[in-house]
């Protein structure tokens, strides 16, 4: 009789032990998973980090270059003024060439804002 009994603690013992075994087993496997997916994670969000860099760089280079050819067209419109007041008198104010001025202008300026392009 004794040894049934001690046939079964030493079982019951193998039991627990194999279920430890187990449950180890089971968290260092959850661990590994764990690892692995916040490394993928981390990658992810480092490509992000970068790509947004990369936009913001772009954008901001795309600002600088607006501003530059905004100036430019800038300057070619007083430059055209000052000529528009160079060649009126008082008596004679010509339209035409103001209205060309105006639609050239215009048309640039859409052309900046809408296709912007590196000059």
């Amino acid at each position: 009789m004794t040894s049934n009994i001690q046939k079964r603690k030493i079982e019951k013992k193998q039991k627990n032990n194999q279920k430890k075994r187990k449950e180890e087993t089971d968290n260092e496997e959850f661990k590994e998973k764990f690892y692995r997916l916040n490394a993928n994670i981390l990658m992810k969000l480092d490509k992000i980090h970068e790509r947004q860099k990369a936009l913001e760089t772009q954008l901001s280079r795309m600002d600088s270059e607006m501003d530059t050819r905004m100036k430019k067209y800038l300057k070619t419109i007083k430059d055209w003024i000052l000529k528009i007041e160079e060649n009126n008198t008082k008596d004679s104010f010509n339209t035409d060439f103001i209205e060309k001025i105006v639609k050239s202008v215009s048309k640039k300026l859409m052309e900046v804002s809408i296709y912007p392009t590196t000059e």
